[in-house]
C-alpha cells in the first residue's frame, strides 16, 4: 500500500493536493519524507503511539478508512481503474471496557453539588440524570423543559447522529 501511495504521488497528474475552497485559501500541502508527521499530527510513527512504538488500533482502523474513501473517490472520478484497497479488510478494533465511578466517587460527585443555590440544585439534578440514563453531556446540554415529561419521568434526547431515545 505504501507504495501505491509514493506512486500516486510521485505522479504529476494525480490531485493529491486539492484546490482552493471557496471564501478559504489554499490548503498547504502536507511534508513528505522520512521525517514528516502522519495526518494525525504526531511524530513519523502517530501522535497517540503507545510504549510499543506502534499506533492504537483504533487510530490504524481511522487512517484506513480514510485511505479507502480516498481510493474510492479516485475510481468514481477515473483516476485509477480500481482500488488497491477492494480486497482489504480493516483491522479489527477490539471493545475497550469504560472505567465506571464507584458508589463512594458518585456519592463525593453528589456531595460536591450539594446546597441550597440554584446552581447547586440544578448542577445535583443534572449529576442524577446523568447517573440515572448514562446521557452524554451533549445529550444533556440540548435538552430544555418541552423535552422533560415530569408526570411519566420521561426525557426525550436528541443523540448522536441527531437520533432521537427516551
Amino acid at each position: 500500500m505504501a507504495t501505491v501511495l509514493r506512486d500516486l504521488a510521485a505522479d504529476s497528474d494525480f490531485p493529491f493536493i486539492p484546490p482552493a475552497r471557496p471564501g478559504r485559501g489554499a490548503r498547504r500541502p502536507r511534508p513528505t519524507g522520512a521525517g514528516a508527521r502522519p495526518p494525525c499530527g504526531g511524530s513519523a510513527t502517530c501522535s497517540s503511539t503507545s510504549s510499543s512504538g506502534r499506533c492504537p488500533l483504533a487510530t490504524v482502523a481511522k487512517h484506513y478508512r480514510s485511505v479507502q474513501q480516498l481510493f474510492r473517490r479516485h475510481v468514481e472520478d477515473g483516476v485509477i481503474d480500481h482500488s488497491p484497497m477492494e480486497r482489504m479488510r480493516p483491522p479489527a478494533v477490539p471493545e475497550q471496557p469504560v472505567d465506571i465511578f464507584t458508589d463512594d466517587e458518585l456519592r463525593a460527585l453528589l456531595d460536591a453539588a450539594r446546597g441550597n443555590t440554584v446552581e447547586n440544585r440544578r448542577d445535583t439534578e443534572m449529576l442524577r440524570m446523568h447517573i440515572d440514563t448514562g446521557m452524554r453531556a451533549g445529550e444533556m446540554a440540548g435538552l430544555n423543559v418541552d423535552n422533560l415529561g415530569a408526570e411519566r419521568s420521561v426525557a426525550l434526547v436528541l443523540g448522536k447522529g441527531r437520533r432521537g431515545g427516551v
